[in-house]
């Protein structure tokens, strides 16, 4: 599609005017943004319970890449928003002195719920909100942790506070001796199951407390390889060495690990139908929720700029914008402000 920049900066400059005057902030969020660099130091034994010693409340080493560290301020809080892959090079050097590798980049805070990526390799997108995001890089020491006896080091995440957290969160078994069982008890403990004996099987909850999470998956802290096994249990062979987390997000929240999030772009014909019903009925007769209604038009609003719709769609979903926004300002949409 042929459109000239010109015309779409206009488009969006009016469509941000028209926000600016409702009660609903769809798109500049004013939301603060700042970019976290930590060390995962968690390879082999280490103390998760009761209290993790030597870290930061997040359980990651903050200090040793804080030079990187930066807030990006209110350019990057539009939506969506943008890492770039520039802000994730593969190796990064510490203030030790020592070369840190990438391991992976959660953004917590964001209206998008998360998202997690395990690449860097490009630019990748979030949808903004109104709280304050943080975009928490993680990088490993080149070579894994040092040599360590045969084991799997384990962790638990939390992609909606971008923490690791202490909850007991995994059975182990064969587990030997006891009680209490061993190998369970310094997973959860120590973050550490042996494999000097004989193969396990790591069986992560489905849900945690106090955290009040819910499993999404396990993932090779520096990818290696697949996971032996997909699911809540992780097969480690005998004399395995892996150091793996296990990603948990908030009960309710739509925050979903994976390798990469780009906004799609909804069909022109699904946005143009949404805000007409919007604009007909009230939020109890079966409509899209006002959230729902917030990330269709903010990724809309992104593929108008991307040139995603034919020209045709292109008038027809500003000109569904443009009147939901009017609708909104006048007062005679279902969400619009009523002045006294």
């Amino acid at each position: 599609m042929k459109t000239s920049a010109r015309s779409i900066w206009t488009i969006i400059a009016a469509t941000l005017l028209l926000i600016a005057s409702t009660s609903i902030a769809l798109l500049a969020s004013g939301a603060k943004v700042t970019y976290t660099y930590v060390v995962y130091t968690g390879y082999g034994p280490h103390t998760r319970q009761p209290h993790r010693s030597g870290v930061a409340a997040n359980g990651f080493d903050t200090t040793t890449l804080a030079a990187n560290d930066f807030s990006p301020g209110t350019d990057e809080t539009t939506t969506p928003g943008t890492v770039s892959r520039n802000d994730m090079p593969n190796q990064l050097r510490g203030a030790d002195g020592k070369l840190y590798n990438f391991a992976f980049v959660n953004v917590s805070g964001a209206a998008s719920g998360g998202p997690t990526w395990f690449q860097n390799t490009a630019n990748e997108q979030y949808i903004a909100g109104s709280s304050p995001i943080t975009v928490l890089f993680v990088y490993v020491p080149t070579g894994g942790g040092g040599p360590s006896p045969n084991g799997v080091s384990i962790d638990a995440f939390d992609v909606t506070t971008g923490s690791l957290v202490s909850d007991t969160f995994v059975s182990v078994s064969p587990d030997r001796g006891g009680p209490p069982p061993p190998l369970t008890t310094s997973g959860n403990v120590d973050g550490w199951v042996s494999t000097a004996h004989s193969a396990e099987r790591i069986t992560a909850y489905k849900h945690i407390a106090p955290t009040n999470a819910d499993f999404l998956r396990w993932h090779y802290v520096v990818y290696e390889k697949p996971p032996a096994r997909a699911g809540v249990t992780f097969a480690a062979a005998k004399d395995a060495n892996a150091s793996i987390l296990a990603f948990y997000k908030a009960s309710g929240s739509k925050a979903t690990p994976q390798p990469s999030i780009t906004p799609r772009c909804p069909p022109g014909s699904a946005v143009i139908a949404s805000l007409q019903k919007a604009e007909a009925a009230p939020p109890s007769s079966g409509q899209l929720p006002i959230d729902d209604q917030k990330t269709m038009l903010n990724q809309a609003v992104a593929c108008l700029v991307k040139g995603a719709y034919t020209t045709t769609e292109f008038g027809a979903v500003t000109s569904a914008i443009n009147n939901y926004f009017n609708n909104q300002k006048q007062g005679t949409g279902p969400h619009a402000t009523r002045r006294p």
